[in-house]
């Protein structure tokens, strides 16, 4: 039941992918960018992010589907980003342990799905390195914390860009397998 919810979530996957992606573009075009502007950026995808995750909950709620970890994650992430907005004179180095904590967690998140996964294997190594490469992000944002604004954010652009393609590539094998469900049905 659990794989089957995950393989029919492919669109979530897809949005979260692409606001990933723009994330990263955005963080790594700006060439001198300030704390405010990671701020703004962080608030701005934490909306969006528990948004897509809240209309999920609440597409499956309406199903009678699980629909709990999706909902409290959606809540906990438009709540980080009104926070962001709120208070905005927050010091950089608190929303880089926050982002550091949030990568590490959803990484682990990611890493157990994947190893939860039955068959679909591109589907579960894209989880599994999308888990990793969070996991690794995130301790290194707290290991380096005083990289340079400059490097640290470079590095969260890409990082963003990474996910966002990893994620892209497994929406759309979700969909995939959705696909090739509908045909032996």
């Amino acid at each position: 039941m659990g794989d089957l919810i995950i393989r029919r979530s492919w669109w979530t996957w897809v949005l979260i992918g692409l606001a990933a992606l723009a994330f990263g573009i955005i963080a790594l075009a700006w060439t001198k960018p300030t704390a405010r502007v990671l701020v703004f950026l962080v608030g701005i995808f934490l909306l969006f992010y528990g948004v897509v995750l809240l209309i999920y909950a609440f597409a499956h709620m309406a199903k009678k589907l699980p629909f709990a970890g999706p909902l409290v994650w959606g809540l906990l992430a438009v709540a980080a980003g009104i926070v962001t907005f709120a208070w905005p004179k927050i010091t950089a180095l608190a929303i880089l342990y926050v982002l550091a904590a949030w990568a590490i967690v959803v990484g682990l998140v990611q890493l157990y799905t994947a190893f939860r996964m039955k068959g679909s294997g591109l589907a579960r190594f894209l989880f599994g390195l999308a888990g990793l490469v969070s996991v690794i992000v995130g301790l290194f944002l707290i290991g380096f914390p005083k990289g340079g604004a400059t490097a640290i954010i470079w590095l969260i652009g890409a990082y963003a860009i990474v996910v966002g393609v990893i994620y892209l590539l497994a929406g759309f094998e979700l969909r995939h397998l959705v696909g090739q469900e509908k045909a032996l049905e």
